[in-house]
């Protein structure tokens, strides 16, 4: 089912804009040109140009605001200035939700004082032609389906749909889609992961093959990583650059001082104070990729090990989750995008120890072009553990008398029968359908639900329990919480094959959960079915009923006319974000609150 607005997005785009009759079925090269009639020489072209040849890149980066590929500046600066490839940002706002330290500019006019800090910023990494497609910057959410709603639906996608098929890059690399960030990061990273999936596929954003487009399929996708523990490559900044001859983490950072509004000129230092290397994590290829990459380009731009660039090799579960002691089926697909024969071709995929997997395939030639797959059965034990694990594909051949080969991978996660989890948020379940429905739910990995437990108060809890096996099971919820929260309600369920139900169950939490000076706590919960197990964060927040005030207050520093409104206070040790005050006097205060028809 669809939970939210922001569902809606990935179904929206599949369906309400595929709304025209598909005019190609495959990914081809764009038709040559008339021939040049500008002759060889300085400063001229010779041979035929087309304007897909000015556009085509190698890489693209997607964000929602200027400056947010500050994540970005070492490896635009390593790729495009010093190993000759081409790249391209493209920007969905202009950023003037923001603040500005150089002006008293607003709206659309900061917005564009926004976009040129960018097109200077990047022109020093090697990025000539970036993109903005103007959306709106609005204040500070961490709601993506407040975004979706002011962007005014899902359209935009093909927007940034268009500029992948437009300017051809091979990798596309983006900002976390997940709950906890920036609501319109999330979006612009959605939107990037849609482009990723569908940019191939002539029925996706239709119209723009009347404009003479041809899809066109990237190779791979990287996320910024939303912890530490996610990446899967770094890439050094500390290092010199051969053309700038300084640091990439000191070009970053002279680059970076063209964001004056953000304030970035005031802590930017040359030379930079770290030159920490810039993370990045994996999602999705087409391409084999090393075991532990180096590089963003390994597979798609450049070879991998003995496998040529651009060969793909695809691996694909019929789904993230599998049942523990039961076959499911993973298909192995190898394309020959060479201009010479592979002989002698074999597939194969590696499983956890333990695990089972069916015989591979017998070998065959693949002729330029062609491709060969293979659906091969993996089991997992019946009593293996419900964790993401890894599965790994492989190819051999031989071509023009050398041995090649490589290898790819994707995860799966087996489940026993009985699965119970907290019922998450509407934003958390938001992003695990997208991520189901876009082949990304691996990233979520143990991505915990919150649950807002008022102090003092009873708050309904929901659990969902899943019988994913063919016959009735009962049985018992063990949930493990902190002290000071006290349950009540049922644990005990009662399901028939196949069948699911949501246990509401009471949470309380009491002054005792809290830590000594707090007023506010994050615990941890968790519950489990004997074989399954899951986690939630316990949000312990104080309320307050703030009255109705008969005559709004005068903002002149006298707080005698808020005698009527509720008072509390908050104090240092009340942190949820980045550095802890210096002392009390840094992050204290006393305060009180009231409202009326206009303002809190």
């Amino acid at each position: 089912m669809l939970h939210s607005p922001l569902l809606r997005l990935t179904a929206s785009l599949l369906t309400a804009l595929a709304c025209a009759a598909p005019v190609a079925s495959a990914q081809t090269a764009p038709a040559p040109a008339a021939p040049n009639p500008i002759q060889s020489g300085p400063g001229s072209y010779s041979g035929t140009v087309t304007g897909m040849d000015l556009m085509d890149v190698d890489l693209m980066f997607i964000g929602a605001h200027p400056d947010d590929d500050g994540g970005v500046g070492g490896i635009l600066a390593r790729y495009l200035l010093d190993g000759g490839y081409k790249g391209t940002v493209v920007t969905l706002t202009g950023g003037e939700g923001g603040g500005n330290a150089t002006g008293r500019e607003t709206g659309r006019a900061l917005g564009l004082i926004r976009e040129e800090e960018e097109r200077r910023s990047l022109a020093m990494l090697g990025v000539n032609s970036p993109h903005f497609l103007g959306l709106r910057d609005f204040y500070f959410t961490l709601s993506a389906e407040e975004t979706l709603a002011k962007w005014g639906g899902p359209a935009f996608v093909c927007d940034v749909v268009r500029l992948v098929r437009l300017r051809r890059p091979e990798v596309l690399v983006t900002m976390w889609p997940g709950p906890g960030t920036h609501g319109q990061h999330q979006m612009a990273a959605r939107a990037a992961t849609l482009a990723y999936a569908t940019a191939g596929d002539p029925a996706t954003c239709p119209e723009q093959l009347k404009e003479g487009l041809q899809v066109f399929t990237p190779l791979k996708l990287y996320y910024y990583p939303n912890s530490a523990e996610d990446a899967t490559v770094k890439i050094p900044t500390d290092d010199v650059s051969r053309t700038a001859r300084i640091r990439y983490a000191d070009l970053k950072n002279i680059a970076q001082y063209n964001y004056r509004s953000q304030g970035w000129d005031t802590f930017s230092t040359l030379p930079a104070k770290t030159a920490n290397p810039e993370s990045f994590m994996l999602v999705a290829s087409r391409v084999p990729t090393p075991a532990q990459e180096t590089s963003l380009m390994s597979g798609a731009l450049t070879p991998s090990g003995s496998s040529p660039a651009g060969v793909r090799l695809e691996v694909t579960p019929a789904a993230y989750d599998i049942g523990a002691g039961q076959a499911a089926p993973v298909t192995v697909k190898l394309t020959n995008t060479t201009t010479m024969d592979m002989t002698g071709v074999t597939l194969a995929l590696g499983v956890p120890d333990g695990w089972k997997v069916s015989a591979a395939p017998a070998a065959k030639t693949l002729k330029p072009g062609e491709a060969a797959s293979a659906t091969f059965q993996i089991t997992a034990p019946a009593d293996a553990a419900a964790q993401r694990n890894a599965i790994t594909a492989s190819y051999r051949a031989q071509q023009d008398g050398q041995n090649i080969t490589g290898r790819g991978g994707n995860f799966v996660r087996p489940l026993p029968a009985v699965v119970a989890t907290f019922a998450p948020t509407f934003d958390v379940a938001a992003y695990q359908d997208f991520a189901r429905q876009t082949g990304t739910d691996w990233v979520i990995g143990s991505l915990p639900t919150r649950l807002a437990l008022v102090l003092g108060q009873k708050t309904p809890v929901g659990v969902t329990v899943t019988n994913r096996s063919k016959a009735a099971v009962s049985g018992k919820l063990n949930l493990k919480l902190p002290a000071g929260v006290t349950l009540s309600g049922d644990t005990a369920y009662q399901l028939a094959a196949g069948e699911s139900k949501t246990l509401t169950l009471q949470m309380e939490a009491t002054a005792a959960a809290l830590p000594a000076g707090r007023q506010s706590a994050l615990l941890p919960v968790s519950l489990d079915t004997g074989s399954f197990a899951d986690t939630a964060n316990a949000y312990v927040l104080p309320t307050l009923t703030i009255p109705r005030l008969s005559k709004a207050p005068t903002i002149d520093g006298d707080l005698s006319d808020m005698a009527a409104g509720v008072g509390s206070q908050i104090g240092p040790d009340d942190l949820w974000w980045r550095a802890k005050p210096d002392n009390a006097a840094d992050a204290s205060a006393s305060f009180k609150l009231g409202y009326d028809d206009t303002y809190l």
